[in-house]
């Protein structure tokens, strides 16, 4: 019995010791994780891009970020009405990725560092978002084929209109549709001329020798950008750090997306198809904190046949914005 004793003793001994060594361990890991900052990401598409998710692209570059600055990244796909419904009741993320129809993100964006391809994010000089991603406005006609009419893939919230009018497009008598509906008519019929998006090229990547692609230079207002929105001064920093690493680190795959990437010295991959889009300069867009009422007004008066050229050229002076 007393060996027994000894035995038992000595074992307890050891788990007492063994619990002691290792308790403390565990209980700083379980400290430092509950130091560790958690960041909300919200998405919003307002624009069609190529192919893929850029939630699930965000995802991945959010994770990169995770393993160099000891956080955690959620990212949650809103639309622009349910992100301006909860940004209007005060609940606001850390970062959001967005393009324009989404008013209420400018009354939470942080002022940021001035970036490429980021001058629709610009007020009196003081920047408010970081590009990452664009796509651009294409026109398409069948190979041989004499078009006798266009049809506009027009987004709820893009304004090809003013694409057309900067390349000299003339829009008179076109139809305007929402994307996949203007693509549809433009498939089902014969002498039809399609203003569409970097969007209908993947749509006809499969017989793309059948169509003479023309992209438009000088405008684009089809462009992600990536904004600190956070309501709490100790996560600011992390956030700005995160939006900086979406416009630049994280630049390698947007093509993945069908998108192009803001950085001119990334590696464009995608098999042709939009890579022809690359090159294109680029240097007008309006500002992504446009209201719908504003945008609305801006396609109605680049459509009237009776506003003169140079009445548009004014008007637009005093909402376009440089690129540069």
């Amino acid at each position: 019995m007393k060996k027994v004793s000894v035995i038992v003793a000595s074992v307890t001994s050891a788990v007492i010791i063994m619990l002691a060594i290792f308790l403390p361990v565990s209980e700083r890991d379980l400290d430092k994780k509950a130091e560790r900052q958690i960041l909300t990401l919200w998405q919003i598409d307002s624009f069609e891009g190529g192919t893929g998710s850029r939630s699930a692209y965000l995802k991945r570059v959010c994770e990169s970020f995770e393993k160099n600055n000891d956080c955690l990244v959620t990212v949650i796909t809103e639309t622009a009405e349910d992100a301006d419904e909860k940004l209007s009741r005060g609940v606001a993320p850390d970062v959001i990725s967005f393009s324009s129809g989404c008013d209420g993100v400018l009354t939470y964006a942080e002022r940021i560092a001035k970036s490429e391809f980021s001058g629709g994010a610009e007020i009196n000089g003081v920047f408010y978002a970081k590009a990452w991603a664009y796509g651009g406005y294409v026109t398409i006609k069948k190979k041989g084929k004499i078009p006798a009419e266009t049809v506009v893939a027009k987004g709820k919230t893009t304004l090809p209109e003013v694409a057309a009018y900067y390349a000299g497009v003339d829009l008179g008598g076109a139809k305007f549709m929402l994307p996949k509906n203007a693509f549809e008519y433009f498939t089902e019929n014969e002498n039809v001329m399609l203003f569409g998006t970097q969007r209908d090229i993947y749509r006809l990547k499969n017989k793309l020798d059948e169509f003479d692609i023309t992209p438009i230079e000088g405008f684009t207002d089809l462009i992600q950008y990536a904004a600190v929105t956070t309501v709490s001064k100790d996560k600011a920093n992390l956030c700005e750090k995160l939006v900086g690493h979406i416009a630049t680190s994280g630049q390698s795959g947007v093509t993945s997306l069908g998108l192009l990437p803001v950085d001119k010295n990334c590696k464009i991959d995608d098999n042709g198809l939009i890579a022809r889009l690359f090159d294109v300069n680029y240097d007008k867009t309006v500002s992504v904190f446009l209201s719908d009422g504003v945008r609305q007004t801006i396609s109605e008066r680049l459509k009237n046949a009776s506003t003169a050229s140079e009445e548009k050229a004014d008007f637009l002076k005093s909402v376009i914005k440089s690129l540069k």
